[in-house]
């Protein structure tokens, strides 16, 4: 976060340094702050998107280094163990690394056959049975929205 705000900080001074002449006459510096740190925020999502990036690659590298290795390859598979700690050393040398990296998404869409009013008397009931402490009732009630 101090980064973030360091960051920030000095887009805005260059921003307002270098267009000083041209935006000064037309934007306030409260207007130039608010741009500059909106590119700050910017600028690290996408760094930490290509970190997320990176780490996808070195998992394909290992799984294929597995691949060659069940082939008895291992020469190949040597150089895609190479390749993923290369990708590797990249994302943890990065200031602001991610701690957990998504391995693999899936996404299950289950039809819900019932009202909106349904869906709030569950509701209901499962405060209801959370507030007497039956968290595993409550449980079960929630599986089937």
């Amino acid at each position: 976060m101090k980064q973030l705000v360091l960051s920030a900080l000095v887009a805005s001074s260059l921003i307002a340094g270098s267009a000083s002449a041209t935006a000064s006459e037309t934007k306030s510096v409260k207007e130039i702050n608010t741009i500059a740190v909106e590119k700050g925020q910017k600028d690290a999502v996408a760094s930490q998107q290509e970190l997320v990036k990176e780490a996808v690659t070195s998992l394909k590298f290992t799984r294929e280094a597995l691949q060659n290795l069940s082939k008895n390859e291992a020469e190949k598979a040597k150089e895609n163990i190479e390749k993923a700690l290369g990708k590797l050393e990249v994302i943890l040398s990065a200031k602001e690394a991610p701690r957990l990296l998504p391995i693999e998404s899936a996404v299950s869409v289950h039809e819900y056959i019932g009202s909106s009013d349904d869906v709030e008397g569950a509701l209901k009931e499962v405060k209801s049975l959370l507030n007497d402490g039956k968290v595993q009732a409550a449980r079960l009630l929630l599986n089937t929205l």
